[in-house]
């Protein structure tokens, strides 16, 4: 969907590529709002997650295709962070095809950022949630952290960071 500049939305903060517990966790952290990318836009808010269908067949299209549509969408004034996950940096034979279509996450991320978009690629490993779970995994990073990171990278908007990459104490 491409919007004119002068219909676009506008949002301090936008979130992106956080689904499920982790999405809803950060959303009650922050006080924000949350929209589904299928959903009708606000016309403008102080922050913003989209919240992007993990329960898609189509990997590609839940993590990759939704962020660049997202970021094509919405005028973003302050800035961007968007969850790329560890294996975007480091993938593992777990879930390949996940990992690869993070990693095609992350270089739309470095891209922006080389072009001056004030953007964070945040990198977790395994994060308290369903999917953790699912996997069995035991060290994961907890919600408090992650979100406690998110308000941090928040606090100075002037200051940029293009990655972070964060892994469970084990």
């Amino acid at each position: 969907m491409k919007i004119s500049e002068s219909q676009k939305p506008y949002a301090e903060i936008l979130i992106t590529g956080a689904t499920g517990s982790i999405g809803s966790s950060i959303l009650q952290a922050l006080g924000a709002t949350a929209y589904d990318q299928r959903s009708l836009l606000p016309m403008s808010c102080k922050h913003l997650i989209i919240a992007h269908g993990s329960d898609q067949a189509n990997l590609y299209e839940a993590n990759v295709s939704s962020v660049i549509a997202t970021l094509n969408m919405v005028d973003v004034r302050g800035k961007t962070i968007v969850f790329c996950s560890r294996r975007s940096l480091l993938p593992d034979t777990f879930e390949l095809e996940y990992s690869a279509t993070k990693a095609a996450c992350l270089a739309v991320c470095k891209a922006l950022y080389n072009d001056g978009v004030n953007i964070t690629a945040l990198c977790p490993g395994w994060v308290e949630s369903e999917m953790a779970n699912r996997a069995g995994i035991k060290s994961v990073i907890s919600m408090d952290f992650i979100t406690h990171t998110i308000k941090w990278l928040l606090t100075d908007p002037s200051v940029r960071i293009p990655e972070l990459l964060m892994e469970p104490a084990i």
